[in-house]
């Protein structure tokens, strides 16, 4: 960087290893963490869009999005022989994005020499994507296929069709993917007109990770993204999901299909109070072999597999529980069993050194994935979409801070029966 440059940045606040600045002039965060014992770089953009935002007649579109920008952008063409796969991909970096409710994400580890590269193409395609009606055309085969292959995939069929059942009004009922309708609608005028409202610096988290220092990454973030303006981002009107009152069910039967059985219920967003109890909850049923849905299903032979997932989202979400049944066993039993577990802990039967083991294999698994600059990288993604970044490092201390008590009340809050949406899938 040449001498005497200067950035735009103030410092919000310093944790964990990290400083949060924001844009004084366009409005973009910006993380910094060093960490100069990785000899790579991680570099994200987080914008503040996924199939929440999208409207009906727009499902999908963040997704296609996601896939067209990587198709060209004004300064980075492959039509000029400098696309984005030849300039990092080719050179060393491993680079992807991925799209779901609260969020979507771009991001590259890449060697030292290419952090310049990996931020200067970010800023491009921020505001200069190209957008071109033949390179949908060329993506929307991969799109329908991707579509199809969920639809012909039993489980996930019933996991969109639990999302769906589960909520009325609320956009996370419509799968990311969106619906075969929109994709087919789908047009270069519409998905410019979604760009154009979410794609700023003031609706976007940069994140650096690696061997840098938090000097030159400021200089280098002002030099890709200081010229931006702030974008008018209007968040759409949606109604708020209302008060569930009584179960609701569904039957799946598909041709070779697993006979599986899955519960969701309503469940709490992600920085709420008690989602820390709740994210306990789900350990306490599911988390290795000691776990209590475990010893009840598997080990009793009523089950092959099972998860109880509480995927912590801005908005309340839900709470899933899905087990494999073993040969010839009815979906009424294994419903019974998980409604007579869940039932106990609610009770406050629940032991201590079951809460304890549970909580000790969750954060394992979150330091585990915090080990790699990628996995801090994803881990940071999650908790910039739920509204609140410190919750990547913040989250082991207030889970080992749950009680017994909390987990009880939590049970009985939220995995009541006039709360549960069940599907069965059947196989025929």
């Amino acid at each position: 960087m040449p001498k005497g440059k200067t950035h735009d940045f103030e410092l919000v606040e310093e944790a964990h290893g990290f400083s949060s600045y924001i844009h004084r002039k366009n409005g973009l965060k910006l993380l910094i963490a060093e960490k100069r014992e990785l000899p790579v770089i991680g570099t994200m953009v987080t914008y503040h869009v996924g199939s929440r935002h999208e409207l009906p007649g727009h499902t999908g579109a963040t997704h296609i999005l996601e896939h067209l920008m990587f198709k060209g952008s004004k300064k980075y063409d492959p039509k000029k022989g400098n696309g984005i796969w030849s300039l990092l991909e080719k050179k060393g970096s491993q680079g992807n994005a991925t799209t779901w409710c609260d969020r979507t994400n771009y991001y590259w580890i890449s060697p030292v020499s290419l952090k310049e590269d990996a931020l200067h193409i970010e800023a491009d395609r921020m505001r200069n994507a190209l957008l071109r009606a033949e390179d949908l055309a060329s993506e929307m085969t991969v799109v329908r296929n991707e579509y199809e292959s969920g639809e012909n995939d039993p489980m996930q069929r019933l996991g969109k069709q639990a999302w769906y059942q589960a909520f009325s009004v609320h956009p996370y009922r419509i799968p990311t993917i969106g619906t075969k309708e929109d994709i087919e609608g789908i047009t270069v005028e519409k998905l410019k007109k979604f760009y154009d409202a979410f794609y700023w610096p003031n609706n976007a988290t940069v994140t650096i990770v690696g061997d840098t220092d938090t000097e030159s990454a400021l200089l280098l973030a002002e030099e890709a993204f200081g010229s931006f303006a702030k974008g008018e981002i209007i968040e759409p009107e949606f109604h708020v999901e209302p008060e569930q009152k009584g179960e609701r069910r569904f039957e799946l039967k598909r041709q070779g299909a697993v006979n599986a059985l899955m519960m969701c219920f309503k469940a709490p967003a992600g920085l709420a109070d008690d989602a820390y109890a709740v994210s306990a909850l789900s350990a306490v049923l599911s988390k290795g072999k000691s776990s209590l849905l475990y010893r009840a299903l598997i080990d009793t032979g009523l089950a092959t597999e099972l998860h109880a997932d509480f995927p912590r989202f801005k908005d309340p979400s839900l709470f899933e529980i899905y087990v494999a049944l073993s040969e010839n066993v009815p979906h009424e039993k294994v419903e019974q069993v998980i409604f007579e577990i869940v039932e106990s802990v609610a009770k406050g039967e629940l032991k201590e050194a079951d809460l304890e083991r549970a909580v000790h294999f969750k954060i394992a698994d979150r330091l585990y994935s915090l080990s790699s600059v990628a996995g801090m990288l994803s881990a940071m993604n999650e908790s910039i979409a739920r509204g609140d970044w410190k919750d990547t490092y913040s989250f082991q201390h207030k889970l080992q801070q749950v009680t017994l008590t909390e987990v009880a009340e939590a049970a009985k809050k939220y995995l009541g029966k006039d709360l549960v949406t069940v599907g069965y899938l059947k196989a025929v």
